[in-house]
């Protein structure tokens, strides 16, 4: 094989490696956005003071979809 051909194909290598790696860790990232979410809802007004949010901050971030950062 050619130099030219074997870097040809450990690129497509790498590429297909971070098309799988973005595949895998996407829903991960969603759910933990979604579980962070959930938390923050859970949170007292007491609590909420303390980090400095107020319950219309936690209802904007709160009804943001999973996928939206």
């Amino acid at each position: 094989m050619s130099s030219s051909l074997s870097h040809t194909a450990d690129n497509r290598r790498v590429w297909r490696a971070g098309v799988l790696h973005r595949l895998v860790e996407l829903p991960l990232l969603w759910m933990e956005r979604s579980r962070e979410r959930h938390f923050l809802d859970a949170l007292s007004d007491h609590q909420l003071r303390d980090i400095g949010v107020n319950r219309a901050m936690i209802a904007t971030e709160t009804a943001k979809p999973f996928w939206r950062a």
